[in-house]
């Protein structure tokens, strides 16, 4: 008899520990999922804002300055920072994180682009191709980021006007690069012309020296 209620004393000991520890699994995962929402929230409500501006600098093509000798942006490169968000981004899975967290780098590495490629004072200037590309590149990027955060949220994922400004950058990106597409094979065929002209010149010199046979 003992023995019985020795066991039946430890049963109930084990099955208390494993009820708390269960409790406190329960309520840390509930805090994590709490705090992973918000996260989203927050970041989708800052990503919504830097979408729209890309979408901006996306259909700007400059307007010309008051003494009508100069092309200047209509629309400022947008900003994108989340310093300043109260979150928790251990809360989200590492993959997510980094993609979220990594965008304020291509921000910042679109905007030397911008600089080493903009110079508003020509006119016309192709210039704001570069504007217009590299924005319209990270607004669907930033899309696709909060795609995967509206999972996180449990919200859906299109908004009629979300949908619009993503409608709109894929124009303004797939119009850009067919741009680039055909300056490239533009400037491929430049050179092959500009070759085949020196290799006919040389040939012609050689030629007029008589170190070859004429052809």
């Amino acid at each position: 008899m003992w023995m019985d209620s020795g066991i039946a004393s430890l049963i109930g000991v084990v099955v208390g520990v494993i009820a708390a520890n269960g409790a406190k699994f329960v309520e840390h995962h509930v805090q994590r999922r709490r705090a992973a929402q918000y996260l989203a929230v927050r970041v989708i409500t800052t990503l919504d804002h830097f979408m729209a501006g890309c979408v901006l600098v996306a259909q700007d093509r400059g307007q010309i300055t008051s003494d009508g000798l100069h092309v200047e942006p209509s629309a400022a490169l947008p900003k994108l920072e989340f310093e300043g968000l109260d979150v928790d981004w251990k809360a989200i899975e590492p993959h997510l994180a980094y993609s979220v967290l990594g965008l304020p780098n291509e921000v910042a590495a679109a905007e030397r682009v911008v600089a080493e490629n903009f110079d508003p004072r020509n006119v016309p200037s192709d210039d704001y191709d570069v504007r217009q590309f590299q924005f319209a590149r990270l607004g669907i990027v930033a899309h696709d980021v909060i795609c995967r955060l509206t999972r996180v949220a449990g919200l859906p994922a299109y908004s009629p006007e979300r949908k619009n400004r993503l409608r709109s950058l894929e124009l303004s990106f797939e119009r850009r690069r067919q741009e680039r597409e055909s300056w490239k094979k533009k400037m491929a065929e430049l050179g092959r012309q500009a070759a085949e002209s020196a290799e006919a010149s040389n040939r012609a010199l050689r030629e007029a020296r008589g170190e070859i046979d004429p052809a």
